[in-house]
């Protein structure tokens, strides 16, 4: 929801406020709030610190992607903007009329504040300021730990290595591997003092820069799995490295064709299916046949009983970093927003993992993987049975559709729901798909 109040008030500074160019992206704003308020009284986003926040939750990809409108928060004095029911497209106008205003419009003397403005122009349902109560602004104050703020560096300097080494690999250049191992056992290391830190990490989704954002989370969920399963620091280096080359072969397919929205023709499809070929090779040409991420490249598409792509030998063991791996590519690629579809909830990837369980995935490794990844990941927002909206507190391994909850509008109560007789009836995609993208 961000991208749209960023997009309708650049548009404002082109069109008039009634042009129908600004019109139109107001009315998409309005039914995009007037969507979340169907699930809660308010929808309430903080900017606290350089970040963007929905009640507590860090909205990273919002971050990342407008800037410029966590600068003006700042120039605004507007740390809360909230939106209430019955919100209307002419009360938006106003608001953006107002981010839009610049200093030299403003009358000398005490200036007014922000939420001052909106009263005199007789804005209802919008409130902005500091709003948040001590508690909750020390939550906000919280949110990003040491820890978090490390780790999510150590995630950008893996994307330009992986730019980087995709870019070499395109050209024919000899990539540098003793520095993608460095990255990897940086993560490994991290990783294995704190798990929960790194399982944010794979909520970051770049529709943009799909294809280098897609394979350092694919990296990430792989070692976060790995872990789970018990492998040693030593197989979890070699099981990153190979995640973080698995798709080389993607260089070889036309960057249209990766973002086509419609049905792939026969041909294009039999393009597709090359590219793990072309990938081992390349990895074949800078290795020689010693390197484990080679038959990773390979075999990330085949499927557990073969029926993938490229075809294999009959009885074929595909390798375990393989089979990791394809699992993690899959989630990754279903929760993701591509060119001709939105990214699937959590719940919804986790069903499709499991209906795939004996046919494109190891059963075994596909039932530890939900339970690794959960069903109701840590942060997701869900809408309970009893109709209230909560954030998923932490997972319970034994019982992956019952987490604990925070209960967001009772004081942020958290609740076991393996304790109750309330249940999830959903994922609700408010913090990755209606609000940041």
């Amino acid at each position: 929801m961000i991208h749209l109040i960023e997009a309708a008030r650049k548009r404002a500074q082109i069109y008039p406020s009634h042009h129908p160019a600004v019109e139109e992206l107001v009315i998409k704003l309005l039914r995009a709030v007037e969507e979340i308020l169907r699930l809660r009284p308010v929808v309430s986003f903080n900017i606290a610190h350089g970040e963007i926040f929905l009640d507590e939750i860090p909205l990273t990809t919002a971050t990342l992607r407008h800037k410029e409108f966590v600068e003006l928060s700042v120039v605004k004095a507007m740390s809360t903007l909230t939106f209430e029911a019955g919100v209307t497209d002419e009360e938006m106008t106003k608001l953006l009329g107002l981010l839009n205003k610049r200093p030299a419009d403003q009358i000398v003397g005490r200036e007014a504040s922000f939420q001052e403005k909106l009263t005199e122009k007789g804005v209802e349902h919008i409130q902005v300021g500091a709003l948040v109560s001590l508690s909750e602004l020390n939550l906000l104050e919280g949110a990003i730990t040491p820890a978090e703020q490390e780790a999510r560096r150590t995630r950008d300097r893996a994307l330009e290595l992986v730019w980087e080494t995709y870019n070499h690999l395109l050209a024919g250049k000899a990539i540098d591997y003793e520095n993608v191992e460095v990255m990897v056992k940086g993560i490994v290391r991290a990783l294995l003092e704190d798990r929960q830190v790194y399982r944010h990490l794979v909520d970051i989704k770049d529709y943009h820069n799909y294809t280098f954002n897609h394979v350092v989370n694919v990296a990430v969920l792989a070692l976060l799995f790995g872990a789970d399963l018990g492998l040693n620091a030593e197989r979890l280096e070699s099981l990153g490295v190979a995640a973080f080359l698995h798709d080389a072969g993607k260089l070889s397919v036309p960057a249209d064709l990766l973002k086509k929205p419609g049905k792939l023709t026969d041909e294009e499809w039999a393009l597709m299916q090359q590219h793990p070929v072309e990938g081992a090779q390349m990895l074949l040409e800078q290795f020689g046949h010693q390197n484990i991420g080679i038959a990773v490249a390979l075999e990330h598409h085949a499927h557990y009983d073969l029926s993938g792509y490229p075809k294999m030998a009959t009885g074929r063991r595909l390798h375990l970093f393989s089979r990791i791996v394809s699992l993690s590519d899959v989630y990754d690629a279903l929760t993701s927003d591509r060119s001709y579809r939105r990214g699937m909830m959590p719940d919804q990837a986790a069903a499709i993992i499991l209906a795939g369980s004996g046919k494109d995935f190891d059963p075994a490794l596909a039932k530890l993987f939900v339970q690794s990844v959960g069903v109701y990941p840590q942060d997701a927002v869900v809408l309970l049975t009893n109709g209230e909206t909560a954030i998923v507190h932490e997972t319970n391994r034994d019982d992956p559709v019952r987490p604990r909850v925070r209960l967001t509008r009772r004081e942020n109560e958290i609740i076991d729901l393996r304790e109750t007789d309330i249940g999830i009836s959903k994922c609700v995609d408010i913090s990755l798909v209606a609000v940041s993208s």
